[in-house]
């Protein structure tokens, strides 16, 4: 399996990605006969490096001359993403070097935003992603190259109060999944601990 998503066209059109998404329908009913469009689409789009169809389709329609401090906040050049400011989420646009992901989380310090979605995330990237403290909320629905050893950087992040895993295709197994809800529900006792938040005694002999 590629660690790079795929490249959308020179010119892309939501009528050829939507015929795109017809083709890959038909070849997913070779092995699954309740298979969707929707399931289709959404697969499509993750290959491209987006976390759903509908964030597909809202890219396209962008005018390709916007600017990374635009009222949109799209960049005009590699690495692309989108900043939902509504949301203060930042959303990274395969195909995404080492070195771009280190732009995209300076980035994110440096304009405090505490929320990413993207289905590019690697291992490697999650490990970095990690040790931003400030960050809150995660979603990686549709990540293809992301595994369940990678999942375990999660667990240096108790601050998450929002995290999606999965998707159609993903790699990630329901083990993998549990392992890093765990480790992460024992980091936030241990912290709590420490900051003298844990469960307290109550005094006169009762507890």
């Amino acid at each position: 399996m590629s660690g790079l998503a795929r490249r959308l066209p020179a010119r892309p059109s939501l009528e050829q990605l939507r015929k795109q998404a017809r083709e890959h329908l038909d070849r997913l009913r070779e092995t699954d006969a309740e298979a969707r469009l929707s399931d289709a689409q959404h697969a499509l789009a993750a290959e491209y490096g987006f976390t759903s169809w509908a964030a597909l389709a809202e890219g396209l329609a962008q005018p390709p001359d916007e600017s990374p401090d635009s009222r949109l906040g799209l960049s005009a050049a590699p690495p692309f993403y989108r900043i939902d400011t509504e949301r203060n989420t930042i959303e990274p646009h395969a195909p995404l070097s080492p070195r771009d992901w280190d732009t995209i989380f300076a980035l994110m310090r440096e304009r405090a935003i505490t929320g990413i979605a993207t289905a590019a995330m690697t291992d490697d990237a999650l490990a970095k992603l990690s040790k931003l403290d400030f960050v809150t909320s995660i979603d990686l629905g549709g990540a293809r190259v992301l595994s369940d050893d990678g999942l375990q950087h999660l667990a240096n992040m108790s601050q998450l109060e929002r995290l999606e895993l999965g998707g159609w295709h993903s790699p990630l197994t329901d083990c993998g999944r549990r392992r890093s809800h765990e480790l992460r529900r024992r980091n936030r006792q241990s912290a709590a601990g420490r900051s003298g938040h844990g469960p307290r005694h109550r005094q006169n002999g009762r507890s």
